[in-house]
């Protein structure tokens, strides 16, 4: 698989934040980008990028929940917490949000604020491999064994399935003869 140019993804988004500040999308585009760079100075400037892309649009829920990521990295729960319910007050089925304020409640010892979030995180989506992990941990957490058990059996199901499926798809492309390149 060919590694994604991230300095190059970095210095395109930099140039089209240049030409148009206003473009839709841009500061949280670019803060993924600088996210997923890794150079940790370049990774430090994505939270003012999710900030931006908030202050440019209120509804921005995908931010929100990026900026309630960051909080936990930095052990600020309670900021996490308001990023994540402000981010679920906008998309209320948000699994990137839903998974962060469960994670939070669960290092808090508070599973059992966990539990609602997590189980129609996986009434909604049983395939969700986080969701049936952290689920199993609040189970634990509150000494429910059995279900502890459950949970991290599901966990373990769907991510064989997840990791077959990869390898399928990628002998599949391996198979597939690629068009030749224009010489």
């Amino acid at each position: 698989s060919r590694e994604r140019d991230i300095p190059g993804t970095i210095a395109n988004y930099r140039k089209a934040l240049a030409i148009d500040p206003k473009l839709p999308g841009i500061h949280y585009d670019l803060a993924e980008a600088l996210r997923a760079s890794p150079d940790l100075k370049l990774r430090a400037e994505a939270e003012q990028e999710y900030k931006l892309a908030v202050a440019a649009n209120n509804r921005d829920e995908k931010s929100l929940s990026r900026l309630g990521d960051l909080a936990v990295e930095k052990d600020n729960f309670d900021g996490a917490i308001a990023y994540y319910k402000q981010a679920l007050v906008l998309a209320s089925g948000d699994a990137d949000a839903t998974l962060g304020l469960a994670h939070v409640y669960i290092e808090k010892d508070e599973s059992a604020s966990a539990l609602p979030l997590l189980e129609s995180l996986t009434a909604a989506d049983p395939t969700n491999v986080l969701a049936h992990y952290r689920l199993s941990t609040a189970y634990r957490k509150l000494k429910r064994p059995d279900d502890a058990k459950r949970e991290l059996a599901a966990y373990q199901k769907y991510k064989d399935i997840k990791e077959k499926m990869r390898t399928i798809y990628k002998e599949m492309r391996l198979d597939t003869p690629q068009a030749e390149p224009d010489k």
